[in-house]
């Protein structure tokens, strides 16, 4: 069952990495039913993808569902909110949204978890655009801990993200 499990987690990230937001979210939404003790961490990853698919009533889901484990604490209180901020953004709720994400940002410092700063950025530039007035910093910030880290993948997400019009936003829910 372990190797099951993390074999759905390394898929899902591969799916992830290609583009295939639903494929990921799919495996990362069965990891957590499977798994009790990573369902907070898998739930929040789906999220982010059906959010990078522009999913919300997915992203939605994943959030009840990561609610009803009835775990709390700074981490799953920060994907929490960068959660709800993306909900917000495809529902241009945008004030919401930069709420939503200053809060989790501010939690990922405070942890001292760049990684997880840096995907939440990147959540930003994706769903407020390019031109929102917090797109700079975060994609700044982003940039920063993805080449340090080597993570070219997410250098080229960014960058595609950045490269958007901003009228691609649209305010329809899947």
């Amino acid at each position: 069952k372990d190797l099951v499990e993390l074999l759905d987690d390394r898929t899902a990230t591969i799916a992830m990495v290609d583009g295939r937001y639903a494929e990921a979210a799919r495996l990362w939404r069965g990891y957590a039913a499977r798994s009790p003790l990573n369902a907070t961490t898998a739930l929040a990853k789906a999220a982010r993808m059906a959010l990078w698919d522009r999913d919300a009533v997915g992203a939605a889901a994943d959030l009840a569902a990561l609610e009803a484990t009835g775990q709390h604490g700074p981490p799953i209180d920060a994907g929490r909110a960068a959660i709800a901020a993306g909900i917000a953004a495809i529902g241009e709720s945008v004030a919401d949204a930069r709420r939503g994400y200053r809060e989790a940002l501010a939690i990922w410092r405070d942890l001292g978890l760049p990684w997880d700063e840096a995907l939440t950025c990147l959540d930003l530039v994706l769903l407020l655009g390019p031109d929102d007035p917090d797109a700079a910093a975060a994609s700044d910030r982003a940039r920063g801990v993805f080449t340090q880290l080597g993570a070219v993948p997410f250098l080229a997400k960014l960058d595609a993200a950045l490269a958007q019009a901003p009228a691609r936003r649209s305010p329809s829910i899947r």
